[in-house]
């Protein structure tokens, strides 16, 4: 996290700043320097609100999965988002305002269909079986829209059958140095 750090302070405006270790340490399932990486984006005032939204879906969703409970700021963030468009209706299907069959409805391309499959799967919660997840997921990738994160993200917890629930293996130096 100290590269992180440093890293972070040269180019906190750029996404990837921030959307790539998020994406590594969420999806293997390291909650803590997660919520960390969280509260720095949610610090700065160069993060987009529509990433800030990502994000927040992002760690919300990973602490359930570890049991770790719902970050505060990320739910609150979540329950005022005024976005316009496909993000305000990702807001809304998160909070439960919009079904997930009117989220798709006003998908407007396979990128919006593909984070609706998503978006879906990860908030199913403790509910949901691996199987019933593992079906949207496999219509995140049957999309095609290999360049999103919810893609990589689906064909990483598709790979390994399963969606962790703690820290999955400890970071390689190879994965470290990609998250910087």
């Amino acid at each position: 996290m100290t590269d992180f750090t440093s890293a972070a302070s040269f180019a906190p405006e750029r996404p990837a700043t921030f959307v790539r270790p998020m994406l590594i340490l969420a999806t293997h399932g390291h909650y803590e320097p997660a919520q960390q990486l969280y509260a720095r984006a949610m610090n700065e005032d160069t993060v987009a609100d529509d990433l800030k939204l990502y994000l927040s879906l992002w760690i919300l969703e990973l602490g359930e999965r570890t049991q770790s409970g719902a970050d505060a700021r990320a739910s609150e963030f979540i329950g005022s988002f005024a976005g316009e468009g496909w993000m305000s209706q990702l807001a809304a299907h998160h909070r439960g305002e919009i079904s997930y069959a009117q989220l798709l409805e006003s998908a407007e391309n396979r990128g919006h269909e593909a984070e609706a499959h998503y978006y879906e799967a990860m908030g199913m919660g403790a509910k949901a079986t691996l199987a019933q997840r593992r079906a949207l997921l496999e219509k995140v990738i049957e999309t095609g829209m290999v360049s999103f994160y919810e893609f990589e993200m689906a064909q990483q917890y598709l790979d390994w059958q399963e969606l962790p629930t703690s820290a999955r293996l400890p970071l390689t130096e190879e994965q470290t140095s990609m998250a910087n």
